[in-house]
């Protein structure tokens, strides 16, 4: 059956981030380990590590600290918080992931903090459990409803703590995909068209991206309760050459790939 793609509506609550990565675990696993490493924190394609930039603040503070990372895909970024001594668990909606994840911490005999299959808009943990969460590349991008994603952080968070996390940046959508693309990249949509990206094999919507704009990000966070204390759009790091999906070195100084809030809850 031939596969499709294209910016179209979709049915809200569709279970289709969950299949698609449940599915490509493995496969996602084989294709990326090299690029996400087994248990450090990279923010994004454009490369900067956790243990550089401490994004999250001083490694030192973090020890004994309750942490969630949403969508913890193969577990990387919580194994890097658990070496710090954080008591951190992942969750990830796909149950594929869970197990690559497990499994590559067994074979590489790393640490092996909690890693649950759950749905962060429907988080099986109590109020005011946690002291931070963070997610990189995880969650954001794949769930239609901001404000259920956001209010339920929000929920497990305990007052005062932070959510940082980084998501393809809403400036991606309005030109073409194409990493090359930088002499005169060609704008492809409308800023404020925000129909998801969606990939049919026949009339079957099988994965599913979901394009959120600046005001949709701080609209929701404001609503959750969140007051955003740093913005950033980052470059590439230094030394930083490989080309990943739609990033690039070059189409990075151009215009912004991935964006990472920082927000603290009132």
């Amino acid at each position: 059956m031939e596969s499709q793609s294209g910016y179209r509506e979709i049915v809200p609550g569709t279970k289709i981030s969950h299949e698609y990565w449940d599915q490509g675990a493995s496969e996602y696993a084989r294709e990326n380990l090299e690029h996400l490493t087994i248990d450090r924190l990279i923010w994004g394609p454009e490369g900067w590590d956790e243990a550089e930039v401490r994004w999250l603040g001083d490694p030192s503070m973090l020890a004994g600290r309750q942490v969630i990372e949403i969508g913890c895909g193969l577990g990387q970024g919580t194994r890097y918080l658990s070496s710090l001594g954080a008591k951190a668990v992942g969750i990830d909606v796909a149950a594929g992931m869970i197990r690559e994840g497990i499994e590559l911490a067994a074979r590489n005999k790393a640490p092996a903090p909690p890693l649950i299959a759950a749905d962060a808009t429907q988080l099986p943990f109590a109020a005011d459990t946690f002291d931070l969460a963070f997610s990189a590349f995880g969650a954001v991008a794949f769930v239609l409803d901001l404000a259920a994603l956001y209010s339920e952080v929000a929920r497990v968070l305990k007052p005062g703590s932070r959510w940082v996390f980084t998501t393809a940046h809403p400036m991606r959508w309005v030109f073409s995909d194409d990493p090359a693309d930088v002499a005169a990249p060609a704008m492809r949509r409308s800023y404020f068209d925000r129909r998801p990206y969606v990939e049919m094999r026949g009339e079957v919507a099988t994965y599913a991206e979901f394009h959120h704009t600046l005001e949709d990000h701080a609209a929701a966070l404001a609503a959750a309760g969140f007051v955003i204390e740093d913005l950033k759009e980052p470059r590439f790091a230094p030394g930083i050459e490989t080309t990943w999906a739609g990033w690039s070195k070059e189409r990075a100084e151009m215009f912004p790939g991935t964006l990472l809030i920082s927000a603290r809850l009132r």
